[in-house]
């Protein structure tokens, strides 16, 4: 499992540049999560809606943007890989990694009454992008400094909970095995 964390002034052009009309972004690319703990309803995880989605979750930040005007990127990413050779996970595993990685990263933890707006986003059977404001519905700004580095901590977690070491532990013995072969052959 791999992370790349990114921010943005707005999850408007991200989802759209993933999987608004006319992107370029995966053919196959669903919505699998949209989650306000605080906010009540959200809109339906489904990629007909990128526009409500994207409005919802740019939400807190437009609401409150005078007083975060010293920080132009609200909007915090994050695209998790698994590795060559582990397994496809499922819909519900991909939500539970996208729930570990907000907790880990101190993003949208858990137990937060008024945790930021995210959203998941699975582009391909081995790719997620989560999508989170950085500012929660009270107006209080995420402290996401050192998401980076925590959420490589996350990608541990996930492999630890969604069992994935085992898988690549044996792609690694098989590639050593080739190896192995190879070089006795040469």
């Amino acid at each position: 499992m791999h992370s790349t964390v990114s921010h943005r002034s707005n999850a408007r052009d991200l989802l759209f540049d993933l999987a608004g009309p006319g992107s370029a972004g995966p053919v196959g690319a669903r919505m699998l999560a949209v989650r306000a703990p605080a906010a009540g309803t959200a809109p339906s995880p489904n990629l007909e809606h990128v526009e409500a989605i994207a409005a919802f979750l740019d939400d807190a930040a437009v609401r409150h943007r005078e007083s975060h005007l010293n920080k132009p990127r609200l909007t915090w990413s994050c695209t998790l890989r698994t590795s060559p050779g582990e397994r496809v996970l499922t819909d519900s595993q991909w939500v539970r990694a996208a729930e570990i990685l907000l907790h880990t990263t101190r993003v949208a933890e858990v137990d937060d009454a008024h945790a930021p707006r995210w959203a998941a986003i699975r582009l391909s059977d081995h790719r997620l992008t989560v999508i989170a404001s950085l500012v929660r519905d009270n107006g209080e700004a995420v402290e996401w400094r050192g998401d980076a580095y925590r959420s490589h901590q996350a990608c541990r977690q996930i492999r630890d909970a969604l069992s994935l070491e085992a898988a690549v532990e044996r792609a690694h013995a098989r590639a050593r095995r080739v190896r192995a072969q190879y070089v006795a052959v040469v």
